[in-house]
């Protein structure tokens, strides 16, 4: 388990004004009202921690750090970002690093960013969707190793891709 320490400033109605949570070397600071705050991170560990995707709502271990900037709005809950992931990881294959811009509003999100993988290349994305709804997603890669390919097909996560997209992909690899 890493260790890490939460600390918070509460106005006169108990409602957070600051919030800053340490992990390791890595921190997330929130600032503002929960109607609106601004969230600045910076290699904060994510490792110990999960997030659960997709239809069957499956937690996966997260992996890597953490860093960017953005807003945040808890009621309803909004949030629009520049993230950068070290050392991300889906569906059982690893990167050496993802950045991108997030924007989630309205139970509408979308993602446009770029993926750097292990063994050179690079793959560059775009998702436009709706919660618990239709998926559209755009990748492209170019000058990929093998590697990728060898961690996809030798998990046990090839089950879980359910977008026409992976689907090709997955009979690829297969």
């Amino acid at each position: 388990a890493v260790d890490g320490e939460l600390q918070a400033r509460l106005n006169h109605h108990w409602l957070p004004e600051q919030v800053n949570l340490r992990r390791e070397q890595g921190e997330l600071r929130l600032t503002g009202t929960p109607q609106r705050f601004r969230w600045q991170a910076q290699d904060l560990t994510l490792e110990g921690l999960s997030l659960a995707l997709g239809p069957r709502a499956i937690p996966r271990p997260l992996h890597g750090a953490f860093g960017g900037s953005g807003s945040l709005e808890l009621q309803p809950l909004s949030f629009e970002g520049r993230v950068r992931l070290d050392r991300p990881e889906l569906l059982g294959v690893g990167a050496a690093g993802l950045t991108a811009t997030v924007a989630y509003n309205d139970r509408k999100y979308r993602v446009s960013g770029a993926v750097r993988p292990f063994g050179g290349g690079s793959v560059t994305m775009r998702l436009l969707g709706h919660w618990r709804g239709p998926l559209q997603a755009d990748f492209e890669a170019r000058g990929l190793s093998a590697l990728p390919f060898r961690q996809l097909r030798s998990e046990e996560h090839t089950s879980e891709l359910q977008s026409p997209c992976n689907l090709v992909c997955r009979l690829l690899l297969e």
